[in-house]
């Protein structure tokens, strides 16, 4: 098995960054908004989740793992003069914690950053969400369309629809619910309080019910997490087969030649 360089990128130096666009220009990064997760998930849930699958793939894969971006978007509507975000729509109620902002200065953060990485000479993004908010979904899976024909090419992860196999969808699944309980269960059992689950207005108002708390296990946690991951890297290979077959030109001017980068080697 190939091993690959793998950097965390703030702690890169200049002649790291150098050879690793020569050898494997891939950069990783996890996001999510910190966000109402009912009163048994802390506000970190999204970015914890998606940071955990890239970070994994990075091990095994090798390039720069960026840190988490803590920001998301997501629907918005207006009650009784009032706005109500995410969450907030569906329980009818204010709900403490999230931070979300508009879609237009998220997506132009995302393309710049995108930019940023390929004039250093990256070929690769791999940009994962775990807040699966539609709008959200939908604007990752956009630049990744945008950016097509690019030299830098973003794989957005997951894509919209991803089909679970039913024995890993509990019921009480959902947003905050018993599927991401188990998986914080599993990936930071600190982020996890189950009694919680259903003691606020808040959370019954959204099918989050205090005898579903019982239901949260790190063992499915764990199942689930392996799973995605598999998928995940399926993704991955293939996007890495997709910039085999057509590699643009690199922009960079890190590099002291312009032979093709390692990020083609599967």
């Amino acid at each position: 098995m190939a091993t690959y360089p793998r950097y965390r990128y703030e702690k890169l130096f200049p002649s790291e960054l150098r050879r690793l666009v020569r050898e494997r220009p891939i950069a990783y990064m996890g996001l999510g908004p910190l966000e109402w997760h009912g009163e048994h998930l802390a506000f970190g849930t999204d970015p914890a989740r998606a940071s955990a699958l890239v970070e994994a793939l990075w091990r095994h894969e090798g390039g720069a793992l960026l840190p988490p971006l803590h920001l998301g978007i997501d629907i918005e509507q207006q009650r009784d003069g009032e706005t109500l975000r995410g969450m907030e729509t569906f329980a009818g109620m204010r709900l403490p914690g999230s931070i979300l902002i508009d879609e237009a200065p998220f997506s132009a953060l995302l393309e710049g950053m995108a930019s940023s990485l390929e004039r250093n000479g990256f070929a690769l993004l791999v940009l994962c969400t775990g807040h699966l908010a539609g709008k959200q979904v939908a604007a990752l899976q956009a630049l990744a369309e945008a950016r097509r024909s690019y030299p830098l090419a973003v794989l957005a992860w997951p894509p919209a629809g991803l089909s679970w196999p039913k024995a890993l969808c509990p019921p009480g699944s959902g947003h905050a619910g018993v599927d991401e309980a188990c998986e914080m269960a599993f990936l930071r059992p600190s982020a996890v309080r189950p009694r919680l689950m259903g003691s606020a207005e808040g959370d019954r108002r959204v099918d989050l019910l205090p005898e579903r708390g019982s239901a949260i296990r790190s063992s499915l946690g764990r199942a689930r997490f392996r799973w995605e991951l598999g998928q995940l890297r399926e993704a991955f290979l293939e996007a890495l087969d997709q910039r085999k077959r057509s590699v643009p030109p690199r922009s960079s001017k890190l590099s002291s030649d312009n032979s093709p980068p390692t990020v083609l080697r599967t």
